[in-house]
């Protein structure tokens, strides 16, 4: 049996194992068939890898969307930037597969042609070797003064602290935090929030809100993510946060589709 497989291998041809997003496996011959919808998601992917697009950013593409949920299982539905990397160094998708420590030619159809995963690849590869040798900048953080402290009312201030990797890069990261002493009045219990995901729910916040108001889905619907975020400190008020049930509530600004037009 072991060396039926060791052959079926040596020939390009798959034994088992897991299926990468983009395939199917026959169930018969266990050779990977190509999805014709997802195809099209795994050239996107690449595409936008090599036109300099983030991981993190052709992950919020894909989830906005809704490419991966369509194939996905209940445990991973949405797409991250780890994901994306991985699949990015997926060399199934050039017509590899696994032999031993060793990729060789498969009897499966490519889904890229090689310059194009080639590029894909050099992109993120120069960018790594960019963070190498630079200090992780934070990004601007933009709800910054709009957060409501759930135990006191203040606004909420940004607080980064810095961590040394491995590879001598200095990674920054932030938080939005409550001033327990500020403003004269008695010490609050701290609230403390990671910054990116809770500016990622604020950003999915204003989108449920867009589906009761259609002058808001109008306009907010055309924008993509980096131009959403830039306009939030323009159309939102304030952030208010439950502290027992943790949902969020984004009060706008009365004049906010002005900046939408």
């Amino acid at each position: 049996m072991e060396e039926a497989r060791a052959a079926l291998k040596h020939h390009g041809r798959r034994v088992a194992g897991r299926v990468a997003y983009g395939y199917s496996a026959d169930p018969i011959s266990k050779q990977l068939i190509p999805s014709a919808l997802a195809c099209e998601h795994i050239k996107a992917f690449y595409q936008w890898a090599a036109d300099g697009v983030l991981p993190s950013d052709i992950a919020a593409r894909a989830n906005e969307l809704g490419w991966y949920k369509q194939q996905a299982t209940a445990s991973a539905t949405l797409w991250t930037a780890r994901r994306i990397i991985e699949l990015l160094n997926n060399r199934h998708y050039i017509g590899d597969i696994r032999y031993g420590d060793e990729w060789i030619p498969g009897q499966h159809q490519p889904l890229v042609d090689l310059e194009l995963y080639n590029q894909a690849r050099l992109k993120i590869a120069s960018r790594r070797n960019e963070r190498k040798s630079k200090v992780s900048v934070p990004q601007n953080r933009f709800l910054k003064g709009l957060i409501l402290c759930p135990n006191c009312g203040r606004r909420l201030s940004v607080s980064s602290k810095s961590r040394q990797r491995k590879s001598g890069a200095t990674i920054l990261f932030s938080d939005y935090c409550c001033r327990s002493t500020s403003g004269g009045r008695p010490p609050c219990l701290g609230f403390r929030f990671t910054a990116t995901l809770l500016e990622d729910d604020v950003v999915k916040a204003i989108k449920l809100l867009s589906e009761s108001n259609a002058e808001l889905a109008r306009h907010w619907n055309k924008l993509d993510l980096r131009q959403q975020r830039l306009l939030v400190p323009r159309i939102v008020d304030s952030v208010s946060i439950d502290a027992v049930s943790e949902t969020i509530t984004v009060k706008l600004k009365s004049d906010a589709l002005e900046f939408l037009d």
